[in-house]
């Protein structure tokens, strides 16, 4: 009896998934499309650097890198940023807010979420 069920359902449930499908990628009046970009990266603590989950550090773009410092110490370099993230620093004045949300003690890389 259950395969029989799902053999009659079949074309009405795909019907039915196809229709909510189409709803909810169609655009309309009072939905605003916003594009985002991950503000989530990867960043390498450098030597005798032990960060902790929830620490800050104020990012600058240093000789083509972004480094994050805790006041004049630097502490983290950005691993691969991605150019929209660069061009976004660069028009904030060339600093950014790095805060640290996960961490890999062994490896010492962290990840860091950009505001």
């Amino acid at each position: 009896m259950g395969t029989e069920f799902l053999a009659k359902t079949k074309r009405a449930f795909k019907k039915s998934w196809d229709k909510s499908a189409e709803l909810a990628n169609t655009p309309d009046l009072f939905r605003k499309e916003v594009e985002t970009t991950s503000t989530c990266f990867e960043a390498e603590t450098l030597e005798g650097v032990n960060p902790d989950i929830g620490d800050e550090f104020c990012v600058r773009i240093e000789d083509g890198k972004l480094i994050g410092r805790d006041g004049l110490t630097p502490t983290i370099r950005l691993s691969n940023p991605t150019p929209a993230t660069r061009a976004a620093i660069e028009s904030a004045g060339g600093v950014a807010t790095a805060k640290v949300i996960n961490l890999d003690a062994i490896s010492g890389v962290v990840e860091v979420s950009i505001s």
